[in-house]
């Protein structure tokens, strides 16, 4: 009976569906063993049912960061101690950047990414904690060199040098070519190209910082910021009083945030998309605002100790001062006939 339970309870496991896999990221370099000061290449990767990038900070201990690209992450910003970047393609794995680093001396060279954080679907981040990869770093092989056997001295062989005689050159004269000179007509007709109005976006103010727009605006880019403030100051320009401009949000978070900016004419309409990234508050600005709360409520609770105490005192000298009732009860009339 007790086997027949137990069967019964592993078919019932067996067929629940598990999910194990969870968001990771790994790096991938290209060789795990080189010689001193050679170079290599690590790739950074992450993985997870719908992943849309990354960022983490980057160190590299004995070595040193030479250069990084970005992968087939599209919009953010990648340096030589961080990265923080997305992509509109939701995928299973998404290769962020790579990195050449070139290595130190014989040991061991390792490659860290920590606070390193997975990027989902709608820019929601999933912490993975510290990732690394270790290189090692051996001694170079010797090469035994050959002798090279001193060959026999050729005899020079002289060469009868011809000079060549010197040709007759002709000098062709060319007839210049008058500049032509527009006339009045063309002059007008150039005035009042110029005096046509134009219509569209010139620029745009993210946080006070001035963005142009010119051919490489045209296409998504990324804005680093780091401020405690949440709501965007946007500010724009454009060419004409009648164009009309709007933005999608006025909030941002922590992290990425996507700003559609929309510029509008009679039937002509255009977007630009930027990704704000926007740096969370440090802690140490966290400790300090609460510190500066912790000051303002200790000042507000003596204030109000202080007073208390005050009026304590003040209604005991009011006490001191009122009249002394007797505890003689007044004789009666029989009493005082006695």
């Amino acid at each position: 009976m007790i086997d027949l339970k137990k069967r019964m309870l592993l078919c019932l496991l067996l067929l629940i569906p598990i999910n194990a896999k969870a968001a990771s990221m790994n790096v991938s370099c290209s060789k795990s063993t080189v010689e001193p000061s050679s170079t290599i290449n690590c790739t950074v990767n992450v993985f997870d049912n719908e992943v849309s990038g990354g960022e983490g900070s980057v160190s590299v201990s004995n070595g040193t960061i030479k250069n990084v690209v970005k992968n087939k992450c599209g919009y953010g910003s990648v340096a030589t101690d961080k990265f923080a970047c997305v992509d509109d393609v939701v995928n299973k794995s998404m290769s962020l950047a790579t990195y050449t680093i070139e290595v130190g001396n014989e040991g061991t060279t390792t490659f860290t990414v920590s606070n390193a954080k997975v990027v989902g679907n709608e820019f929601a981040t999933v912490p993975v904690g510290t990732v690394s990869s270790k290189i090692s770093i051996v001694k170079p092989t010797v090469e035994v060199k050959e002798e090279v056997k001193p060959q026999p001295k050729q005899e020079d062989k002289k060469q009868n040098i011809v000079a060549a005689k010197p040709e007759e050159k002709k000098i062709a004269v060319e007839d210049k070519k008058e500049e032509e000179v527009p006339t009045e007509e063309v002059v007008e007709e150039i005035k009042e190209e110029v005096k046509e109005e134009r219509h569209g976006l010139k620029l745009f103010k993210v946080f006070g910082e001035a963005y142009e727009i010119n051919d490489e605006i045209n296409e998504p880019f990324t804005i680093d910021i780091a401020t405690n403030i949440t709501e965007i100051t946007f500010e724009y320009e454009t060419f004409s009083k009648e164009d009309e401009v709007s933005i999608n949000t006025k909030q941002i978070k922590d992290g990425f945030n996507k700003l559609v900016i929309k510029y509008s004419y009679n039937d002509e309409a255009k977007e630009y998309i930027a990704y704000l990234y926007k740096h969370p508050i440090p802690k140490e600005e966290h400790i300090l605002l609460k510190n500066i709360l912790s000051f303002i409520c200790g000042f507000l609770v003596g204030i109000v100790v202080l007073l208390l105490f005050k009026l304590k005192n003040k209604k005991k000298n009011n006490d001191k001062t009122e009249p002394v009732l007797s505890n003689n009860k007044e004789k009666s009339l029989s009493e005082l006939l006695k």
